[in-house]
């Protein structure tokens, strides 16, 4: 347990990990090993990629505790005093957060503190421990909503959630589901082939069309180019729940490139039927001709809504 929640662990500062690994330099140094030699002390001096908790620069919309027992204290340090405690599924608005403040390390990241509002008054939290990203919705439909949220990760100290750059790693993580303070954690990364980027954002959307009634989780992703003539591209992935796991639906995939052509993919729902269609429209000399609609499997995949699972419906 974090000692921000329990003040049972001595915070290690970078200059501290430094020093432990002083010993490790040397005897390294002395096997006159140049590459092996090189590589450490990159690494225990700081020169390798730290990871640290991407920051909400917008402060316009909630966000949500990841973890019981959460201080939140009068300034942002450790040595602040104890306002008062939060737990999962607790909502806090960021007001006001400093790259100069202290950055905790915790559970393996680097986290800055956020001045922050909630029910209970106002205070100072660590970033480790309140979702970067969200998503609220009934999804598993009983009534109730939960809260489907994660963390942003990235290498550069201050990055925004939102950043999208291919010279460092921003990446989204460790998933939890909570609902009544109780943490459920989501093994999403394991539906990807790679991690899961900055840029996907998440909903959860109920589908009143199908009988009975289901509720998926969105994971949203893409990249467009403005310019005239630009491409671009966008997933949606759908998950759902089913005997208390999350299960991967399909995918929805779309592309263009402005004045060529552009495919767009839907779903149709109809009772306990589901079908995938892909359209595809093609432009000639920059005019839209009429659109060809073919079905998914290179003709159609249709499925079938049972309540608890989805069957796919072989033609």
């Amino acid at each position: 347990m974090s000692e921000q929640k329990s003040d049972r662990r001595v915070e290690r500062t970078k200059d501290a990990i430094r020093a432990d690994n002083a010993e490790y330099i040397w005897e390294t140094i002395k096997m006159n090993k140049p590459i092996c030699c090189l590589l450490f002390i990159m690494s225990s001096l700081g020169l390798y990629a730290q990871k640290y908790i991407a920051v909400d620069y917008a402060k316009s919309w909630d966000h949500y505790v990841i973890d019981n027992k959460v201080n939140v204290r009068s300034t942002p340090s450790l040595s602040g005093e104890k306002l008062f405690q939060l737990n999962a599924g607790d909502a806090v608005r960021i007001i006001e957060w400093s790259k100069d403040w202290e950055w905790l390390l915790e559970e393996s990241y680097y986290a800055p503190w956020y001045k922050i509002s909630c029910a209970q008054g106002t205070g100072y939290i660590c970033g480790r421990y309140i979702s970067c990203k969200e998503a609220v919705g009934d999804l598993d439909n009983d009534g109730e909503d939960e809260i489907f949220a994660c963390l942003c990760i990235t290498e550069r100290k201050g990055g925004a959630v939102s950043d999208v750059h291919p010279s460092f790693y921003n990446v989204n993580k460790n998933h939890v589901l909570i609902k009544k303070s109780h943490i459920e954690h989501i093994d999403l990364e394991k539906f990807y082939k790679k991690p899961i980027a900055e840029d996907t954002s998440y909903s959860i959307v109920k589908c009143e069309d199908l009988v009975p009634n289901v509720s998926f989780l969105v994971a949203r992703s893409g990249f467009g180019d403005s310019s005239v003539g630009g491409d671009g591209w966008s997933k949606a992935r759908y998950f759902y729940f089913a005997n208390g796991a999350l299960k991967y639906f399909a995918t929805l995939s779309n592309s263009w490139s402005e004045t060529h052509h552009e495919t767009v993919e839907k779903f149709e729902f109809n009772g306990d039927r589901i079908e995938h269609i892909n359209t595809y429209i093609r432009w000639e000399n920059g005019k839209e001709s009429a659109p060809r609609i073919k079905r998914m499997s290179y003709k159609r995949i249709s499925y079938r809504w049972d309540g608890k699972d989805f069957i796919k419906i072989e033609d």
